[in-house]
């Protein structure tokens, strides 16, 4: 098996156990919370989809026009993406913050977000041994 199938899988892996995570966590909130947490985040969610699209399409133009070579724009495009997730999780984070939701939650939330983070970084690894 290649490096890239290897390093999806184990992306693929660690996200599940992310979503498994957060998961109890929200049936664990009432139903005001849940609420709460659809309405604060449903156009940020739409927003945050828009801009990983962008950054993608720009990652993949970027290569079909040859200006760099592969492993400097993938690190780029990592380096990029690493700090759209910090920014979108430290807004998330004082977004929870202020509205007060539980401690509880809030700590499988960043636990949850540093899992996904991590499966993203051993994927990036997979990725630069691929090419």
């Amino acid at each position: 098996m290649d490096y890239l199938i290897i390093g999806v899988i184990v992306w693929l892996g660690f996200v599940f156990g992310s979503s498994l995570l957060y998961a109890k966590a929200m049936k664990k909130l009432s139903i005001e919370k849940k609420a709460e947490l659809i309405d604060r985040f449903g156009k940020f969610r739409s927003y945050s989809l828009l801009i990983v699209i962008g950054i993608a399409v720009a990652y993949f133009v970027i290569l079909r026009q040859n200006f760099f070579d592969y492993r400097t724009v993938t690190i780029g495009y990592f380096v990029l993406f690493v700090i759209y997730l910090i920014v979108v999780n430290v807004y998330s984070y004082n977004i929870l913050k202020k509205n007060n939701f539980s401690l509880d939650f809030i700590r499988v939330y960043v636990l949850s977000v540093v899992i996904r983070f991590a499966g993203f970084i051993v994927f990036f690894s997979f990725l630069l041994n691929y090419f």
